[in-house]
């Protein structure tokens, strides 16, 4: 779970890092090196790598701290989610009361479709 929060971090501040670090994290998250495959490779001790991907860790979370993108994306995400599901559900309701063989016991009800239209327009006026 965390090398996938790092991850995305990368992805949101990566540039922000040094080239040194950026290059380390790479080998590291994205191709999967261990510590001393990127020790060889750069022609560095393991423990240089150790304490860089460290700092490169303690910037990537002091830069969310700050800026706090990957949190409103992840959040745009889960309220573009909920929207889809609850979309969806109207209509598989709406589709199955229209069908011609259908089971016409499934009324599509007013208040229903009213409290599901609220419902995603609560959704969206929360999102940042």
């Amino acid at each position: 779970m965390i090398d996938v929060k790092i991850g995305l971090l990368f992805d949101y501040y990566g540039q922000f890092l040094t080239a040194k670090q950026r290059e380390v994290m790479h080998l590291y998250f994205e191709n999967d090196y261990s510590l001393s495959e990127i020790a060889e490779e750069l022609h560095v001790s393991r423990q240089a790598v150790h304490d860089t991907i460290k700092k490169s860790k303690k910037a990537l979370y002091e830069y969310e701290d700050r800026l706090g993108l990957a949190l409103k994306f992840s959040s745009k995400d889960e309220a573009i989610s909920k929207i889809d599901n609850i979309t969806r559900e109207l209509i598989t309701t709406v589709t199955e009361a229209d069908a011609p063989n259908g089971d016409h016991s499934v009324r599509v009800n007013r208040e229903q479709l009213l409290s599901k239209l609220n419902e995603i327009k609560d959704i969206i006026s929360n999102i940042e």
